[in-house]
């Protein structure tokens, strides 16, 4: 992750509004705690709080370089806790999608790009391959109950239609060992 990019983008550019993912996916937030990995300039945050959601913001960009790895690897998520993560799958190695993925022990929102977005050299992004993304969630335990890749979820920002993944997914009742170092 390119951490200047994201400074210098926070300086200059702050939403009012929650994305229309966090519209999209705050009616099907479960219970529990929400933790909401990348939460950038936290107006989703912000929003899900207003709505009457206890949640914990995950961003290296203000958790002076405590890393989603780093909290990870010292909380522990709950079976009806929700993870929400509009931007960040894309935005991290795979080494740290697998841990979260793996971390999760309730519900799963993603919004993500994907495989086929046009992309900038501007700052690290992974798009997701949905056919790899998937079967990966689905090993793990996962049943989805929604998944669409579209232009249509967030136009206009920051730039015209990127290709998303969006998904709803719940992992509950899984018994998981964790691998996960506890430094």
């Amino acid at each position: 992750m390119n951490d200047n990019y994201w400074a210098e983008f926070y300086d200059t550019f702050r939403r009012t509004k929650p994305s229309d993912f966090a519209v999209w996916a705050e009616p099907r937030i479960t219970g529990g705690l929400v933790y909401d990995f990348g939460c950038g300039d936290a107006a989703d945050l912000r929003y899900f709080l207003a709505n009457g959601h206890t949640i914990v913001g995950i961003d290296p960009q203000y958790m002076h370089n405590y890393t989603a790895e780093n909290y990870m690897g010292s909380h522990w998520c709950r079976p009806d806790d929700t993870v929400y993560a509009r931007w960040f799958l894309h935005a991290v190695e795979e080494s740290v999608e697998d841990q979260l993925l793996e971390w999760t022990q309730g519900q799963l929102l993603v919004e993500a790009r994907v495989v086929g977005d046009s992309l900038d050299d501007t700052h690290y992004r992974r798009p997701l391959n949905p056919e790899v993304f998937v079967p990966k969630l689905y090993n793990l335990g996962y049943t989805i109950h929604y998944f669409e890749v579209s232009r249509s979820f967030s136009p206009g920002f920051p730039e015209d239609s990127p290709l998303l993944l969006r998904l709803n997914a719940t992992r509950k009742g899984v018994l998981v060992t964790s691998t996960l170092s506890h430094n």
